[in-house]
Parts: C-alpha cells; sequence; structure tokens
C-alpha cells in the first residue's frame, strides 16, 4: 500500500478507490445478467457482450475479461460460425495466457478443437483437446469447476473417436469420466453424473458388445432420481434395450420397451409425434 503525505490526495484516493470498487461490482453485476439472458436470448445477450469487454479493459478486470471473452466463443459455437470463432478462440488463449488463467486457456484449446472437429480434422481436434485437459490437469483438483470442465473434455474426445469410427477410444474416455465420478462426494449429484454417462457407454457399446450395452443402459436406469422425468438418456437406455432383445430375437420383451421409448419422446417432443 502506498503511503501518503498529505490527507487531501489521501482523501482523494479513498473516494476514487471505493467508487473503482463499485463500478467492478457493477460490472460484475452485468456479466451476471449477461449469463442469465444468455440461456433466454442468446442473441440479445451477445449484443451486450462488445460494451462488456469494453469496460472490463477500462477497469482492468482481467477475470471478468476472460468471462466475456470465452462467452463471445460460446456464442459463435452454438451458432455455428466456425470463422469467428477461430478469431475468438485465438483471442482467448492469447488474453488467459498473457493473464495466467489455465482454465480460459484449457477453454481456448477446447474450441479449436470444437472448429477442427466440426471441419472433420479429427486429429488436430484431438492434438487441441490434449493440450486443453493437461492444462486442466495443472489447476486445482478439488475445484468443482474444474472438474465438470475435464469431465467434458473427456465427453469431447468421446465425440471425436465416435466420429472417427473409433468406438473402442470413445468407450475409454467415458469409462474414464465415470471413473472420475468417484471423486463426487454427494451421492445425488454422484448419481446424476453417472446416470448420464453409463447411459452414454451403453449407447457406444451397441457398436462393440449388445450385451454390454445392455448392462450398462440398465445400470444408467437405476442411477436415475426418482419421479424425475425421462430426458434424453432415458431416450438413449430405451433405444439400447430395446435394441438389446430385438436382437436376441426375445421379440416379447422389446415391445414394452419401445412403447416407453414412444411415450417418453412423445412427452419431450410434444409436436414431432
Amino acid at each position: 500500500m502506498r503511503h501518503l503525505g498529505r490527507a487531501v490526495l489521501l482523501l482523494t484516493l479513498i473516494i476514487w478507490s471505493t467508487g473503482n470498487g463499485q463500478t467492478k461490482k457493477d460490472l460484475k453485476n452485468k456479466i451476471a445478467s449477461n449469463s442469465r439472458l444468455f440461456k433466454t436470448n442468446i442473441d440479445k445477450a451477445y449484443i451486450e457482450l462488445n460494451p462488456l469487454l469494453k469496460e472490463s479493459q477500462q477497469l482492468k478486470d482481467t477475470l471478468s475479461e476472460l468471462k466475456i471473452l470465452d462467452r463471445k466463443c460460446r456464442y459463435f459455437y452454438s451458432k455455428n460460425i466456425l470463422d469467428s470463432l477461430i478469431i475468438s478462440s485465438e483471442k482467448l488463449q492469447k488474453k488467459s495466457a498473457e493473464y495466467h488463467y489455465a482454465y480460459y486457456e484449457a477453454m481456448s484449446n477446447v474450441y479449436m478443437a470444437e472448429t477442427y472437429s466440426m471441419n472433420k480434422f479429427y486429429d488436430k481436434a484431438i492434438k487441441y483437446l490434449s493440450s486443453a485437459y493437461n492444462l486442466l490437469q495443472k489447476e486445482n483438483p478439488k475445484s468443482e469447476k474444474i472438474f465438470y470442465a475435464k469431465a467434458n473434455v473427456l465427453n469431447s474426445f468421446a465425440n471425436i473417436y465416435l466420429d472417427k469410427k473409433q468406438p473402442e477410444n470413445a468407450a475409454k474416455k467415458i469409462i474414464e469420466e465415470i471413473q472420475s465420478g468417484n471423486e463426487i462426494a454427494d451421492p445425488e449429484e454422484r448419481n446424476r453424473f453417472q446416470y448420464l454417462n453409463y447411459s452414454n457407454l451403453a449407447d457406444i457399446y451397441t457398436q462393440l458388445n449388445v450385451d454390454s450395452a445392455y448392462h450398462y443402459a440398465k445400470k444408467s436406469i437405476q442411477l436415475k432420481a426418482k419421479n424425475s422425468p425421462d430426458d434424453q438418456s432415458m431416450i438413449t437406455n430405451y433405444s439400447v434395450i430395446g435394441h438389446y432383445f430385438t436382437t436376441k430375437k426375445n421379440m416379447k420383451k422389446p415391445f414394452p420397451i419401445f412403447k416407453r421409448l414412444f411415450l417418453s419422446i412423445k412427452i419431450m417432443v410434444p409436436n414431432l409425434i
């Protein structure tokens, strides 16, 4: 802290410091509001990003700046605007490296991986995902944000391996994700996490071993929260189990399974059927 000899200057600095702190607080509130808007009206939320970015740079609020740059990447990713996504990802990578925020540097690599994956440059995508995962491994392993970021990277690996027609490697990544789920202390949260993972694994194993696929689908169903409505994971589970009985030529079993599948889809997408 700077020691000052003049009370008037001290008073001036105190007023400036308090005002600046309040401005940063206001900025964080604006970013939080933008985050909520992003979920309901992504285009309207995007319009706010450049003014927020400018404000964060004027205040030298580096974390807020990175959050906004990351949000711009997510916008272009959701809109499938790849050229803008590449440019935004490179900006995020540069700034996160400059400010020494490994999490956002990892996210920039994830976005780059997505652009290469969409263009079917799968090996380059895998390289970027590996860089992202290595960066996240250096972060606090007890951080919930880091944990789920690593889980999402593993899931991205699996999707790319499926695109490459390598279901064995895809399954390995989901199994790694399942193993990481043991770190979740809360039983309900752990079950929600593993419910999705086992459903994904069941889906992959329809290409490898139908018996294992059936086993993992049942495991997923066992982990589903009671009284929760069917979702996409349950549709996958019903499809896998129906496929299993059809493959085994047990045609008495598939009918109720496919009926459940039909009803679940009808509830989720009422205008589709």
